[in-house]
């Protein structure tokens, strides 16, 4: 069968006959680009990479699997520099994956984020195995959907891979070309029903969070089909579930079934123990028993970090480069919340950016959770760090029923607190911190009121200081993730389509910069978010 695979355990170690036999799983996830303990952003060390793992590795005893879950491509300046090398070379992520010897890795949202060829680059490098069933390019399936792992005591253990479905409604288009993503709980339910009577554990690889609060069973944030771990852990029928995306610690159970999650950017990993039991001739799965290590306690491996050294070297070269000297108010970012409670002016200087470039009527920024921003004297070092998704720019035509949606939409970012202060939603923190699903539009002006119920806090939208109504017709710059629906901006998923730019944010506003070396950075006077409650 295409879609599967089987590949023996080859430690040599003798099992006592009726003693219970262990083995560990070492699972990461959501790396994110975190290979060593250096932040390019501020030129320094941190408590994080994927460097350290290797010294605890080092030190376990014993037998042991070790797992990664997907989203490890995207998030570093040195593998955006390694891919505009065309690429050159071993991709760094692979060698660093062999070179701390994991088994098998899962295919997440962000790989595709660079098209084809450098996803390739990257599998086609590794030694560990790519499991990933549900993912089919020409209706052929991309990679095996399972590996059946079988230990020297005939203990056989099914891994089972898949991937988000919601990967199109983020993806550019060209990225994904050719690529279905079958329903990730329907793949797992049918491929486990299959392996369940050949193995004595099946253990499930997700790139994909929780949907539900685990104790509760009561949904978290809006249901679609993004997440469904929870779903996954109650009806697939897998023993162990494995998963990622949200950025979250946690080990649980549902219904008995251990579900494991780690967050990101080599901060931590889980560490499981699967027991089995002996049971006739053969042997019974008999649980799971899980931790979470930061990695923060472990040194970070000398001959890991050497792996990508020159390239770092190379790396800080290049983001050292001086765009220009800003004027006016300064861009530096130091609290994610209130840059957009108070209409941080980066806000301004994306959207005109994408205004000067498109040539739209409108435009809609969003930033990552955290960034640092641009200090007076812009480099490509804060460039690189505040705009670290590599979105294209698409234009869209849109009708002002949609533009008020899309405003509504964003406006439910804001709540209102005990004290009548304007805070997050919790809605855009639990079950993972989702700033980067509030937009700044510019071009129109607006008001929001965070009194008002959700759904009715928007007045006053004008363009060129006359009342939008429905039928009014407009073109709007937004990203690719943005343009898709991702964030629930489902408004904007079946616009009509007008053209793609497939330049960066990030090389956009260095575009905009260099063109505009008097740019004198300021606040828009939009959106005024108004209500009866004094702000903290």
């Amino acid at each position: 069968m295409a879609n599967a695979g089987e590949y023996p355990y080859n430690e040599n170690k003798e099992v006592t006959a009726m003693e219970p036999y262990r083995i560990r799983i070492v699972y990461t996830t959501d790396i994110h680009g975190q290979l060593t303990p250096y932040n390019f952003a501020i030129r320094g060390r941190t408590s994080k990479g994927l460097s350290r793992l290797k010294t605890f590795l080092d030190q376990l005893e014993g037998d042991r699997i070790t797992i990664d879950g997907g989203d490890i491509l995207q998030g570093s300046p040195l593998i955006d520099l390694w891919i505009s090398k065309n690429p050159r070379g071993i991709c760094p992520v692979s060698a660093i994956l062999n070179h701390l010897g994991y088994d098998y890795v899962n295919i997440g949202n962000h790989e595709y984020n660079y098209g084809r060829e450098i996803l390739e680059a990257y599998t086609s490098a590794l030694e560990a195995k790519v499991i990933c069933g549900n993912v089919y390019r020409n209706n052929v399936p991309d990679y095996p959907g399972y590996i059946v792992r079988t230990l020297p005591n005939g203990i056989r253990i099914g891994f089972v891979g898949a991937i988000t479905q919601a990967v199109p409604g983020w993806e550019k288009p060209a990225n994904i070309k050719g690529v279905t993503f079958e329903d990730a709980f329907v793949y797992l339910k049918r491929t486990v029903a299959e392996l369940r009577d050949r193995v004595d554990c099946i253990v499930i690889l997700y790139h994909g969070g929780i949907e539900k609060d685990i104790p509760t069973g009561l949904p978290i944030g809006p249901k679609t089909s993004e997440n469904e771990g929870y779903k996954i852990a109650k009806h697939a029928g897998a023993d162990v579930i494995l998963t990622g995306h949200q950025h979250r610690n946690i080990i649980d159970r549902i219904d008995g079934k251990c579900i494991i999650q780690v967050t990101d950017q080599a901060s931590a990993f889980a560490l499981l123990e699967l027991t089995f039991e002996r049971e006739g001739s053969g042997w019974r799965f008999a649980g799971c028993d899980a931790e979470m290590r930061s990695l923060d306690i472990y040194a970070s491996d000398v001959a890991t970090e050497a792996l990508v050294a020159d390239l770092a070297a190379e790396t800080d070269v290049v983001l050292d480069r001086v765009l220009m000297r800003l004027r006016g108010e300064g861009l530096v970012v130091t609290d994610a919340f209130s840059a957009r409670r108070d209409n941080h002016p980066i806000f301004k200087l994306m959207n005109d950016a994408q205004l000067w470039r498109s040539g739209a009527m409108l435009s809609s920024a969003s930033l990552p959770n955290e960034v640092p921003g641009l200090k007076s004297q812009v480099t490509m070092r804060d460039v690189a760090a505040t705009f670290i998704y590599p979105n294209s720019l698409l234009i869209l035509e849109i009708d002002g029923r949609r533009l008020k949606a899309a405003l509504e939409k964003t406006a439910e970012y804001f709540a209102l607190g005990p004290d009548r202060t304007i805070i997050i939603n919790p809605s855009h923190f639990r079950p993972k911190i989702e700033h980067y699903n509030y937009d700044v539009f510019a071009g129109v002006a607006y008001t929001i009121d965070v009194s008002k119920p959700q759904g009715s806090r928007v007045s006053n939208i004008r363009y060129k200081r006359r009342s939008v109504k429905d039928d009014d017709v407009f073109t709007i710059a937004l990203n690719n993730y943005r343009a898709g629906g991702g964030g629930q901006y489902e408004m904007f998923k079946d616009a009509k389509f007008l053209k793609e730019i497939t330049s960066t944010t990030a090389d956009i506003v260095v575009e905009y910069l260099v063109a505009h070396r008097d740019y004198q950075s300021r606040k828009t006077k939009y959106p005024i978010i108004v209500t009866s409650a004094p702000r903290d």
